[in-house]
C-alpha cells in the first residue's frame, strides 16, 4: 500500500458575497490522516471517501487550494502539532491534543447524551468483532467475562478508547492500522476486535472476509468525529479559513443534504439511518 498520495484541489467555483475579501494563501492547505475507508482511502490508486468529497466540495467553493496527504495516524498527529499540517480528517475531541488541535467551543463542552456537534462529519461506534467461527466460543456477554478467559483484545493506535475500558486489566494487543487489526483478526492473533463499526466493515469487505469476520453490534461507546484545524499552523488566515469551511459545512449538510447523499453513495445507507438510535 502506498504510503501517501497528494491530492491537489482547486477552486473552479465564484465566490459568494460572503467570501468577498479574503485572499487564501498561495500555497496550498495540507490535510493529513491515516487511511479509513470508507472515509479517506485510497480505491483503484486514487484517493476518494465521504470526506474526501466533503473537502474537495468546501475548498472548491472557497477556491482554496489543498493537498492531502496519508499516512500513519501518529505521524498524521504529530504533523499537525508541530504546525506542519493545517488540517486533519477524522479527529475526535480529546483534552491531550487540546494544546494544538483548534477544537471549536462546541466540540470542547460535547458529553455523552447531548446533541451532536452541528460539525460532526460521522460518530466513531466501537463494537466487538471476531471470528464467525467462534460466535458459539466467545463469551463476549461482560467485560469480566472477557477478562476472566483471557481473551486477546485488539485495539487499534490513535483511536481514543474510554477509560473504564482501557483501565480493565485486559490482555490488549495493539494495531497500527484498521487493516492490520482485520489481518491480526483473521489470522487468529486476537480473539476480539474492539473497533469503529462502519471503518472495520469497509475493510473486511474490500479484503472478502464478510463471511470469516463479524460483529457482536452491540455498541458500547460512541463519539462525534471532525475534520479539524491546527493551532500551530503557520498558514496565513486559518482561523478564517476554519470559520468558513464549518460555515459552509453546515450549509451543505442542512440546506444540500451532502452527508446523507455521500454516506448513501460510499455505504448504502444515509447519515441519519447510520447513527439513527444515537441520533434521536
Amino acid at each position: 500500500m502506498r504510503k501517501y498520495l497528494i491530492f491537489i484541489g482547486i477552486g473552479l467555483i465564484i465566490l459568494t458575497s460572503f467570501f468577498i475579501g479574503f485572499n487564501p494563501e498561495k500555497e496550498p492547505l495540507l490535510i493529513v490522516r491515516a487511511e479509513l475507508p470508507p472515509f479517506e482511502y485510497y480505491k483503484n490508486d486514487s484517493l476518494v471517501g465521504i470526506h474526501v468529497e466533503i473537502t474537495e466540495k468546501i475548498l472548491s467553493e472557497l477556491k482554496i487550494p489543498y493537498e492531502i496527504q496519508l499516512m500513519d495516524f501518529d505521524s498524521a498527529l504529530r504533523t499537525l502539532s508541530f504546525g506542519e499540517a493545517d488540517m486533519m480528517f477524522s479527529v475526535l475531541h480529546s483534552k491531550s491534543r487540546e494544546s494544538y488541535v483548534d477544537y471549536t467551543d462546541e466540540m470542547i463542552s460535547y458529553k455523552t447524551g447531548d446533541p451532536f456537534p452541528e460539525t460532526t462529519l460521522w460518530i466513531e461506534q466501537y463494537a466487538l468483532f471476531h471470528q464467525s467461527s467462534k460466535k458459539d466460543e466467545l463469551d463476549l456477554s461482560s467485560i469480566e467475562a472477557i477478562r476472566n478467559n483471557n481473551y486477546r483484545v485488539g485495539l487499534i493506535d490513535g483511536y481514543v478508547y474510554p477509560d473504564d475500558l482501557t483501565s480493565q486489566n485486559l490482555n490488549f494487543y495493539s494495531f497500527l492500522t484498521v487493516e492490520d487489526s482485520i489481518k491480526g483478526l483473521n489470522k487468529g492473533e486476537v480473539d476480539i476486535l474492539i473497533s469503529d463499526v462502519f471503518p472495520s466493515e469497509s475493510t473486511i469487505k474490500s479484503f472478502g472476509l464478510e463471511d470469516e469476520i463479524q460483529s457482536s453490534y452491540n455498541i458500547f461507546y460512541y463519539s462525534p468525529n471532525y475534520i479539524v484545524f491546527s493551532k500551530n499552523s503557520k498558514y496565513k488566515n486559518l482561523k478564517k479559513v476554519k470559520e468558513m469551511f464549518y460555515k459552509e459545512l453546515i450549509r451543505l449538510k442542512e440546506e444540500e443534504n451532502l452527508h446523507n447523499i455521500l454516506y448513501k453513495k460510499y455505504l448504502n445507507i444515509t447519515f441519519d439511518e447510520a447513527y439513527n438510535k444515537l441520533i434521536y
